[in-house]
């Protein structure tokens, strides 16, 4: 597919990730842009990932300028999603290796101690993404 005008996300509404992120302090603000984290992801290069054209990650301010969405939406969702539940994938990259050095949240945490060494996110999707053309 070379252009996808939309995406196929699932209607399940009883999972317990599901029922907690939208239960929580600004569940539907979480939600409305996980949605938008998936439309964006859905055309970048790869598919799903979220990639800007220069090959740097999206982040929060991205994310709200090419959504229109407020800022503290997609930091709340980031944050919620990354701590809260298995929806998100991170991989590290560090400056000038390719391709991305996979890494587990717990070794993240650590990373973080660390000094000196400057890293960047690139969040993909673990939740799939079916797409019907």
């Amino acid at each position: 597919m070379e252009k996808l005008a939309w995406v196929a996300i699932p209607n399940r509404h009883d999972g317990e990730n599901y029922s907690a992120l939208i239960t929580s302090k600004d569940g539907a603000e979480i939600f409305a842009a996980w949605v938008l984290i998936i439309q964006v992801a859905s055309k970048c290069q790869p598919r799903g990932s979220l990639l800007r054209g220069d090959k740097t990650p999206h982040d929060s301010s991205s994310l709200s300028l090419k959504t229109r969405a407020p800022k503290s939406w997609f930091e709340k969702c980031l944050c919620y999603l990354e701590t809260k539940t298995d929806w998100l994938e991170i991989e590290d990259i560090a400056e000038g290796i390719q391709p991305p050095v996979r890494q587990v949240t717990k070794e993240r945490k650590e990373r973080k101690e660390r000094i000196g060494q400057k890293r960047m996110e690139v969040i993909t999707l673990i939740l799939e993404l079916r797409f019907i053309g």
